[in-house]
């Protein structure tokens, strides 16, 4: 952490992210994957697949050469980067194997668990790894809307089988949060939403903007 501010904003890509007032708040924020779209310049940007039209018209790789958004991801985008100019940029080791099923969140293994492949979970597990304490979901709402998925478009439709498939892998996401959580809080981490209507909210505390945290 390069901070001494322990709260970083996890900002994800669902509609709810374009109803949440992130000037109100002091703290840093993370994109998380494709909400790159929506957050152009962020304090950090994590996601887990290489540059594409997910991105952002242009694959992302202006913010890529952005040298003050500090980007993170798994180390095998290494080579997915090479023939394109990119700045201060983390490459961290992604575990896939057995021995990662076998471990635990935050156990200080060698690399991060690859678990469901998704980017929420990666800075989750990086920045806990890395000295922040307070972890705020926002724009998390983890159920695909077919007209309204992302905070980046609205009212984009996208196909039946892609919600189903989104909404799945959202149960996951929210399943292993909540498996997280209790370890999490053991090492003085909290795990906090600013999501409204989100499955999160059954296990996580609000986030209060106050006067406090201005």
């Amino acid at each position: 952490m390069t901070t001494n501010d322990p709260t970083i904003i996890l900002a994800c890509s669902g509609p709810a992210l374009r109803d949440i007032d992130l000037a109100a708040q002091p703290h840093p924020i993370c994109a998380i994957s494709t909400a790159i779209q929506f957050l152009p310049r962020p304090h950090y940007w994590a996601f887990v697949d290489r540059p594409n039209r997910e991105y952002g018209p242009d694959e992302g790789w202006e913010i890529m050469a952005d040298q003050f958004v500090r980007k993170v991801c798994p180390a095998y985008i290494r080579d997915k980067t090479h023939r394109h100019i990119v700045r201060n940029i983390t490459y961290v080791p992604y575990s896939d194997g057995l021995d990662a099923r076998q471990r635990r969140f935050l156990d200080g293994g060698p690399a991060l668990l690859r678990m469901t492949h998704k980017s929420i979970l990666f800075a989750v597990q990086w920045f806990a790894l890395n000295g922040w304490t307070r972890l705020v979901f926002a724009g998390c709402n983890l159920l695909t809307d077919i007209v309204d998925p992302y905070c980046w478009e609205v009212r984009r439709t996208v196909s039946q089988q892609k919600v189903d498939q989104q909404n799945t892998d959202h149960r996951q996401i929210a399943a292993i949060l909540r498996e997280w959580q209790p370890i999490a809080r053991q090492r003085g981490i909290e795990f906090l939403s600013w999501t409204p209507d989100s499955p999160i909210n059954d296990f996580m505390e609000p986030f209060m903007v106050t006067a406090e945290t201005r």
